[in-house]
């Protein structure tokens, strides 16, 4: 569903409560020091006494914990539990992680898995290198899909109708002949 769709579908069906829960849930998202109920309903333009229903039911459903001074919430784990347990990239992340791990052992050099999300790549997966110096990316970290070399290498496994509308993506291609076979295209990206 498109962003337009989604707006078109919440004007004709609105649901205030889940909104609200979700703007919640994604704002504690971007905080990950925690938010107080003043700053949640400030953030959100509502009130406290808004807010404060929404942070109880988000607490006893174990999607958000108090600090120990009780000031200040945050995200548990519990969106990361419920992500992970997704059938079709649990099945992949099981099936990756063996070739993953044989690979980082390989080339002493973490490996990570990412899948497209609109224009960004999601970090499903990652191994650690064996050596202790080296570059990783976090598991659940979202990069721009142009901005990375992981985003670089799922393009140029696309094909082309995959990567519409083309003229987008046309300009960004490194020179490619059209003897290059995909592992090529995804060589040039990474070099």
């Amino acid at each position: 569903m498109t962003t337009k769709s989604r707006k078109q579908a919440a004007r004709q069906y609105p649901t205030p409560a889940l909104e609200k829960g979700l703007d919640i849930l994604e704002l504690f998202a971007s905080e990950p020091g925690g938010l107080s109920k003043s700053d949640v309903a400030r953030r959100l333009g509502r009130t406290v006494s808004e807010i404060f229903r929404m942070l109880l039911c988000l607490e006893e459903r174990g999607y958000i914990s108090q600090s120990r001074d009780g000031e200040r919430y945050r995200l548990t784990l519990r969106l990361f539990k419920l992500a992970q347990e997704h059938p079709p990239t649990k099945r992949m992340i099981t099936e990756a992680l063996p070739i993953m791990q044989q690979v980082a052992h390989e080339i002493n050099q973490s490996c990570h898995l990412g899948m497209l999300a609109g224009g960004q790549v999601v970090i499903v997966g990652q191994v650690d290198s064996q050596v202790s110096s080296g570059f990783y990316v976090r598991t659940g970290a979202v990069i721009d899909l142009m901005r990375a070399a992981t985003g670089h290498v799922i393009l140029a496994h696309q094909a082309s109708q995959d990567c519409s509308p083309r003229a987008i993506w046309e300009p960004i291609w490194p020179e490619s002949g059209p003897e290059d076979t995909k592992s090529e295209r995804a060589m040039k990206w990474m070099v």
